[in-house]
Formats: structure tokens, C-alpha cells, sequence
């Protein structure tokens, strides 16, 4: 009886362990990226930006394009600096508008200047959210091969307690 049992629990094992390896994975996971938009000066005193989306996630159903707006308000809007990669769409990075399709986290820093001379560089303000970069996402491979190694040997061990 105990063999019977042994022998059953082994086969559920193994066959519940091949399930997981061969079943379907989950939808491929979409890239996301994160956008954040700061300024210079950061107390706004010179001009503010936004962006229309602070994430951007790849898919066929979205174009993927962000927009970037600079607001003068007491200066002249000098130029974006942006970190990360991204094609520019429409405008250029000393127009106040400006359409980018990102490849990466983004983050743009509108640029104002008073008097002809740009802004002392300080810490912008951020209009965006998120900590600037994407979660990294995808399948614990290493799991199912601890698992299989696992339940090949809990096999191993039932067999070789039924010749026993």
C-alpha cells in the first residue's frame, strides 16, 4: 500500500511539474516607460512644463508619442535637455513644444532664461510622477529549474524506495 502511494504521489508530482513547464505563459509582458518632466528654475518663477502622459507603454493599440509643453511665464523658453532615448516627432529641443516617441525613461528638463542668459542650474521641480525608471518584468526561469530539479529527484527517491 505504502508503494501504491508512493508511487501515485510521484507520478502527480512529475505530471503537475510539466504542466507548469509546458503550460502557456503569461501575455508578454508590454514595455513601459516613465516620463517625467522637471524645469529650471524650479520655483516656476520663469516658466513651468508637463507632459501629456507620465507613462508610455508600447502597444500596437498606442502610438507611444508624448508631448512636452514648456509655459513661459516671466522669461524666454531656451531649450528641453532631455535623458534617455527617443526620436523627436515634431518641433525640435529649443522649441516650447515638442512630440517625442520614447525608447527608454525619459526624463526632460524644460530650460527658461531671463535677459538672454539661461537659468542657473538647480534642482528642477518635477510635474511627473514615478520614480523614473520601468519595473523589469519577466518569467523567474531559475524557479521552474529548481522545481524540475526538485521533482525529478523526489521521483528518483519514490523509485528507489519501491525497489526496496
Amino acid at each position: 500500500m505504502k508503494r501504491l502511494i508512493t508511487i501515485a504521489l510521484a507520478i502527480v508530482m512529475i505530471f503537475a511539474l510539466g504542466v507548469t513547464v509546458f503550460a502557456d505563459s503569461s501575455p508578454v509582458p508590454k514595455e513601459q516607460y516613465s516620463i517625467v518632466v522637471t524645469y529650471s528654475p524650479s520655483d516656476g518663477s520663469l516658466g513651468d512644463a508637463s507632459a501629456d502622459k507620465n507613462t508610455v507603454i508600447i502597444d500596437p493599440s498606442d502610438d507611444g508619442l508624448v508631448t512636452l509643453t514648456a509655459n513661459v511665464k516671466d522669461g524666454k523658453f531656451s531649450k528641453w535637455d532631455i535623458k534617455g532615448e527617443y526620436d523627436i516627432v515634431e518641433g525640435n529641443l529649443t522649441t516650447p513644444k515638442l512630440v517625442i516617441r520614447p525608447h527608454s525613461d525619459i526624463i526632460a528638463n524644460a530650460i527658461f532664461e531671463k535677459d538672454g542668459k539661461p537659468a542657473t542650474p538647480d534642482t528642477p521641480s518635477s510635474s511627473g510622477g514615478g520614480s523614473g525608471t520601468s519595473p523589469k518584468t519577466g518569467d523567474p526561469l531559475y524557479m521552474i529549474i529548481v522545481f524540475s530539479i526538485l521533482a525529478l529527484g523526489m521521483g528518483a527517491f519514490a523509485v528507489k524506495k519501491i525497489k526496496e
